[in-house]
């Protein structure tokens, strides 16, 4: 069964609402849910390769990317 839109739709929610999640209005280390995501664009990418990993990422809740306060030329 390959994977549909819908899918990786619901997986990006999903994400998101965890990365959302008030806790206790601590700050937190957003590296390990980083890997996690990078892990599921992966196999996303290996199921479908037009997978748009941008998006995928920004739907996830990282609106900026990953490292917003770097500056990439």
């Amino acid at each position: 069964m390959s994977l549909s839109r819908k899918h990786f739709e619901a997986i990006a929610e999903h994400i998101n609402h965890l990365m959302n999640c008030n806790f206790a209005n601590l700050e937190f280390d957003k590296e390990p849910f980083i890997d996690f995501v990078e892990d599921m664009i992966y196999m996303c990418k290996q199921d479908n390769p037009n997978f748009d990993r941008d998006k995928f990422i920004k739907a996830c809740g990282f609106e900026n990317g990953f490292y917003p306060e770097e500056e990439y030329d």
